[in-house]
C-alpha cells in the first residue's frame, strides 16, 4: 500500500467515526502504518494540501 492509500484510509476511517473517540493508534492501524509516521505524513499531507488550496 503506498502513502497516498495509506491516507485516504485514515481520512475515511475519520469520517466513519467522527462520533467516536479518536484516537492515533486506532487510525494508524486502520491505515496499517505506525502512529509516528502517521503523525509526521499527515500533518506533512494537510501542510501541502492547504498549500493547493491558497
Amino acid at each position: 500500500m503506498n502513502w497516498i492509500e495509506s491516507i485516504s484510509r485514515a481520512i475515511e476511517y475519520i469520517e466513519n467515526n467522527l462520533t467516536n473517540d479518536l484516537k492515533i493508534e486506532d487510525i494508524s492501524s486502520y491505515s496499517y502504518i505506525s502512529s509516528f509516521y502517521f503523525q509526521r505524513g499527515f500533518f506533512n499531507y494537510l501542510w501541502l494540501w492547504s498549500w493547493r488550496i491558497y
